[in-house]
This record gives structure tokens, C-alpha cells and sequence, in this order.
């Protein structure tokens, strides 16, 4: 850190990128998110401006796919920073097993790596796909936190790919 800005050292402790951002974070799978103006973007290992500072929020990059806020909304941008999904979602998670969750007015359903709407949010609470399946929620009080199983009202269900409902426990 040097005068209230972050850079980069290499292994051996030497300056690799001067510093000259707000925030630095790690680098990930190539691509380092860095803030400039209170607006996230992304370099490379050699320091180079990948994607420009644009946006208020950004996650990480995974399979060249990275979900990126703009007022208040989030969308999916690729690796030249070309939009994917518009920002029309309220959260948006992680890509696992080719999709990525979202959050709609209160509501949980997925994308696809396309950015199409392939399950739409219908659910309380869900959790990633892993092995085809996730885990689906209804009847929770509360988008932000995970379900409470001991409330009778409480139903979990797996949904295959296509959002077809695979498995309910026997009450």
C-alpha cells in the first residue's frame, strides 16, 4: 500500500503492479477484481485493464463468467466484459454444475451459462446444483438465511435440471 492505494508484489516481495486502486483483491482463475472510484473492475497478471470500473459489486470470475452489479441489480458479464444476462436480478450466485442461482423479488431460480432463464424463481430458498440436483425450499419466512426443517410448514425438494421435482421427504 502506498499514499491509501493497493498494488501487487510478486513472490520474491517485489512490486509487480504499482499501486494505484482503491481495493486489490486476490487474483482468480487469471483476473483480479479491483475498485477505482468505488466501481469494480477487473486486470490480469501483467496489471492490464481487462474490464473497465464500471460496476458497484462484482464476484469473482469462474468459466470466463463473472455476476456484476449495477444499480442495484445483477447480471452476468463474460471475460471481454460483454453482458451475458442483463441486471435484472436481486442476488445472484456462484455458477455450479452449468447454472448460477438467482434471487427475484424474494424468490429463487436459475440461469443458465447463457444467461437464459431456464427455472424461474418460484422458490422460497434454494441451494446450488450439484450432481444434476438442488435442494429447493418452500414455506421460509426468509430469503437471506436457510431454512428452519423443524417448522412443519417447511418443504424440501430436489429439482432436476429442467425443474422438475426428483425427490420430497415422506412426512
Amino acid at each position: 500500500m502506498e499514499k491509501g492505494k493497493y498494488g501487487y508484489i510478486n513472490k520474491k516481495g517485489e512490486k509487480a503492479i504499482h499501486a494505484q486502486f482503491e481495493k486489490a483483491f486476490d487474483f482468480k482463475n487469471g483476473f483480479a477484481k479491483i475498485k477505482i472510484k468505488k466501481k469494480s473492475g477487473f486486470i490480469n497478471k501483467t496489471g492490464a485493464m481487462i474490464i473497465t470500473p464500471l460496476y458497484d459489486d462484482a464476484s469473482n470470475f469462474k468459466e470466463d463468467l463473472c455476476a456484476v452489479k449495477v444499480n442495484h441489480f445483477w447480471g452476468l458479464i463474460d471475460a471481454s466484459g460483454k453482458w451475458v444476462a442483463e441486471p435484472a436480478y436481486d442476488a445472484m450466485f456462484d455458477i455450479s454444475d452449468g447454472f448460477l442461482c438467482v434471487r427475484k423479488n424474494d424468490k429463487y431460480g436459475f440461469i443458465d451459462k447463457s444467461g437464459k432463464l431456464v427455472i424461474p424463481p418460484v422458490f422460497d430458498f434454494a441451494s446450488d446444483f450439484q450432481n444434476g440436483l438442488a435442494a429447493v425450499y418452500y414455506g421460509c419466512s426468509s430469503y437471506n438465511q436457510a431454512p428452519d426443517l423443524n417448522n412443519k410448514w417447511v418443504r424440501l425438494c430436489y429439482i432436476s435440471k429442467k425443474g422438475q421435482i426428483i425427490w420430497t421427504p415422506r412426512n
